[in-house]
């Protein structure tokens, strides 16, 4: 593992959970979209979507841009990464996950709009939820929308190489490649 590679996903991780928990903080912590739910969801994804463009060019390369443990655990189930690599991905997403929110943490406290009650993007469920969703029902939107197939013109089931491992993480691999 490459010191290089481990600094640029604790990076791209910042950058990410920066800019992305920041729209969502923006949109319905501080209501800059106003009162349109649909305006804050569209803004937080074109945020996401943007800031992962922009670090799939910068550190692709590098590191192979995973920035999120999810991804990293797909690598390791399609056998991409070894489970050490993997580990060491998964402690510079930490570090860089918590580095983040830190970030953003230290900009919005200082506002004096800001009230512990927002937030820094968190989803939830009750009260937290959007749609009111309780415990259960966001365990099974959850599970739903993780397991949903990968639409590319054909269902994406899993197949033998990926071995013994579960299907939602073969999936995860086989939309990285």
């Amino acid at each position: 593992m490459k010191p290089r590679s481990l600094v640029a996903e604790a990076l791209g991780t910042v950058l990410l959970v920066f800019f992305g928990a920041g729209a969502a903080t923006l949109c319905f912590g501080f209501k800059v979209t106003g009162t349109s739910v649909a305006a804050g969801v569209v803004m937080t994804a074109l945020t996401f979507g943007l800031v992962l463009l922009v670090l799939v060019y910068g550190i692709g390369p590098i590191s192979g841009c995973h920035v999120n443990p999810a991804v990293t655990m797909g690598f390791l189930a399609a056998r991409r990464i070894s489970l050490s690599d993997a580990i060491g991905y998964w402690v510079a997403q930490l570090v860089g996950g918590i580095a983040g929110a830190a970030g953003l943490y230290g900009v919005v406290h200082t506002s004096r709009l800001y009230r512990p009650s927002m937030g820094l993007g968190a989803d939830g469920y009750g009260q937290s939820s959007i749609i009111g969703a309780n415990a259960a029902g966001a365990f099974v939107v959850e599970i739903v929308l993780t397991s949903q197939p990968r639409i590319r013109g054909h269902w994406s089931g899993s197949s033998g190489a990926f071995g013994t491992c579960s299907e939602p993480l073969a999936r995860i691999g086989r939309s990285l490649g």
